[in-house]
């Protein structure tokens, strides 16, 4: 690897995600945390060319950042073709994201970094594998505590077994699947050391649906039940507003409170904290797309992990739609996410 290579990354939707959510933070120590400051603080990473549709939110993102108001454009394509970037970061909703990164996958783009939800239907999610695999894209979903120092060190701890095998992963805050079930089924396949699906059973609460079309006018609160090929079942609840994790071992349990702000390890003797360094998860997701272009092969991210999470999502929707346990890999129903909303004004200061 040549750590003097630095590779130019460009935006597209320069939003909250994209480049502002820093000033809803109150903790420095997870910052940087929106995709803009994360290139700004990686060493490997220069930001040079930004899109979105509402100029007056990209001129401030560009101002912020320091991007030429001739790197500034309306449309992500002629950025792509004109400014030639390694990485493009994809910060739109999940609706408009497939195209972004088919086309940046197929025009030259070393490396992507998508925000989650993958996509607006499992349709979409294949055809940008496809495309990332076809062009040797490297992938990175923004599903963050996959990055997070104390989410590694808890599934360091699974892996190493010294409290017995995994049995139960249990999440008792899912949330609406495509905003934070993203999150979540990511973080369960990880901690399940990406141990494959074999079937999700699930019930949705209230949400908008449109039969005719096959299509979610809502992003669907859900919680069900998600079986691993390792033998490992997973519990997706809704049973608490606070995010919290439970890995149950053999011989302990290693619990995730506080929105992973504190890692508790409890066995039949015995009850420890997780000694964890704080450090921004964007930061390391970034730092990690760069070592996948530097090694062409994926690290702690991948197209193939962001695929499998996704697939969790639409597994959901399809085992209440049918009332159903469904079994993987299963026949999709063209179920399509449209919900046609303005997107949220971001927030330029603290």
């Amino acid at each position: 690897m040549n750590a003097k290579i630095k590779y130019r990354a460009a935006l597209v939707g320069c939003s909250r995600m994209g480049a502002f959510i820093d000033n809803e933070s109150s903790n420095p120590k997870l910052s940087p945390y929106s995709h803009a400051a994360g290139y700004i603080k990686c060493e490997r990473t220069d930001l040079i060319a930004c899109s979105d549709i509402r100029t007056d939110v990209m001129k401030i993102a560009g101002d912020t950042y320091n991007i030429q108001e001739k790197n500034q454009y309306t449309d992500y394509k002629k950025m792509i073709l004109e400014t030639k970037p390694d990485i493009v970061s994809v910060a739109t909703q999940p609706e408009q994201r497939a195209e972004v990164v088919i086309f940046a996958a197929n025009n030259g783009a070393k490396a992507i970094y998508a925000e989650k939800a993958m996509s607006a239907s499992i349709e979409d999610c294949y055809e940008m594998y496809d495309a990332c695999i076809k062009n040797n894209v490297s992938f990175n979903l923004g599903t963050n505590r996959r990055y997070d120092s104390g989410f590694n060190s808890m599934t360091n701890l699974i892996k190493e077994e010294s409290l017995g095998k995994l049995k139960t992963l249990v999440a008792y805050c899912t949330g609406s699947l495509f905003n934070m079930g993203s999150h979540n089924f990511d973080l369960l396949l990880k901690l399940n050391s990406e141990s494959k699906v074999t079937s999700v059973t699930a019930n949705l609460g209230e949400f908008i649906w449109d039969s005719e079309l096959k299509e979610l006018k809502s992003d669907p609160i859900g919680q069900g039940v998600i079986e691993f090929e390792n033998g490992v079942k997973a519990y997706a609840f809704n049973i608490s507003n606070k995010t919290k994790w439970d890995a149950i071992c053999e011989n302990g349990v290693v619990s995730a409170i506080d929105n992973g702000g504190n890692f508790i390890v409890h066995t039949k003797n015995k009850k420890y904290e997780l000694d964890v360094e704080k450090k921004s998860s964007t930061l390391s997701l970034i730092y990690d797309l760069v070592r996948s272009i530097d090694d062409s092969r994926p690290h702690l991210g991948g197209i193939k992990v962001a695929v499998a999470s996704t697939e969790i999502i639409f597994g959901f929707i399809q085992s209440h739609i049918t009332h159903s346990q469904v079994t993987f890999p299963y026949k999709p129903l063209g179920i399509n996410l449209n919900r046609n909303f303005a997107p949220r004004m971001p927030k330029y200061n603290k």
